[in-house]
């Protein structure tokens, strides 16, 4: 076999030509996501520019305007004071108990995950892709029965 490669085996990649209906097709496309994105963006946006606008500023002035006078002080009502329950100590109680959850219980299933994984790996069974099939399947079980709580 010879090492040299034949004129029509050229280095160079050939440009992929994309019909006109398969161009419009794709412009549709990105437009519909757009369109969509926009959408279901639009109330975070909503209660951003309203979170950093005064109170008087949003009763006089458009929901989706900026705000005129750029002020935290919702925030910070919100994280020292605001009413959760009975108690007035604000978001931030609430927060850091959250934080206090969420990093022991995120590094302790991603170890046993990446252990389970590691350990499976060597596990040569009749039926293993049967078996894979339904650790994917009690996986995303599990996960619709714990976020409908």
């Amino acid at each position: 076999m010879s090492a040299t490669l034949s004129p029509t085996m050229g280095a160079t990649p050939t440009k992929r030509v994309m019909s006109v209906k398969a161009r419009w097709g794709r412009v549709g496309v990105y437009g519909f996501l757009t369109i969509t994105a926009l959408f279901f963006l639009l109330p975070l946006y909503v209660m951003l520019v309203t979170s950093f606008k005064e109170l008087d500023e949003i009763r006089l002035s458009s929901i989706f305007a900026l705000p005129q006078n750029f002020t935290l002080d919702a925030w910070k009502v919100a994280w020292s004071s605001a009413c959760t329950g009975l108690d007035c100590s604000g978001l931030q109680v609430g927060f850091w108990n959250s934080v206090r959850i969420l990093i022991p219980s995120v590094v302790i299933s991603v170890l046993f995950g990446a252990i389970n994984g590691y350990a499976l790996s060597f596990w040569k069974i009749k039926g293993a892709n049967l078996l894979f099939a339904c650790f994917c399947l009690g996986h995303s079980s599990l996960i619709r029965c714990l976020s409908t709580r």
